[in-house]
């Protein structure tokens, strides 16, 4: 009687420890399937973040092939972007170094400024200058006959105004204004 209580005791200890082990090659099945999901989707998603940058400075490069005397684009169609309040918005622009008789780079840097707000609009310049949250000013080396391209960050808080503000972007060239650009962003709600 005692050895059939041992064995039923031993009986019921492997049950558990084999129902323990099932449970655990489930859950470390379920886990490396879900880091091989998550890897897939983020590959994914940065193939195609690569793919758009890569979209967007072939258009930035087919404008300056369009006309050899470019010096600056932003990439915006007519200049103008529609922004929603409480949402990031990024706008690449390029600079080209059209020098003739340099070989050096040169040192080109870019300062960005709200310009002006619609008429009505009760937004002061400065509040309209803090909507630019990186890429305000920047400083790049281009060699002759060569581009560069940059982006700037647009962040619009959800108590921002529904307006227009036009923001001017002065380039310069070793200290010296080289070309100026502007472009539009439009408040949505």
């Amino acid at each position: 009687m005692e050895s059939l209580n041992k064995y039923l005791k031993k009986k019921g200890a492997i049950e558990i420890s084999i129902g323990t082990v099932v449970i655990l090659v489930i859950g470390v099945t379920m886990l490396i399937v879900g880091i091989v999901l998550v890897r897939e989707i983020m590959q994914g998603a940065l193939g195609a973040t690569r793919l758009i940058n890569e979209n967007v400075k072939a258009q930035i490069n087919k404008q300056f092939n369009e006309d050899e005397n470019l010096k600056t684009v932003i990439y915006l169609p007519d200049n103008n972007a529609e922004v929603n309040k409480g949402k990031k918005y990024l706008i690449n622009f390029g600079i080209k170094n059209i020098v003739r008789g340099q070989s050096e780079a040169g040192t080109f840097s870019y300062e960005i400024k709200a310009k002006e707000v619609s008429e009505g609009c009760n937004l002061s310049l400065s509040k309209a200058d803090s909507y630019i949250t990186l890429g305000k000013k920047g400083t790049i080396k281009i060699l002759p006959g060569e581009l560069k391209e940059d982006q700037l960050t647009i962040f619009l808080p959800r108590d921002a105004p529904l307006c227009s503000i036009r923001y001017d972007i002065t380039f310069q060239k070793d200290g010296q204004i080289y070309d100026s650009n502007f472009f539009t962003i439009n408040i949505e709600p």
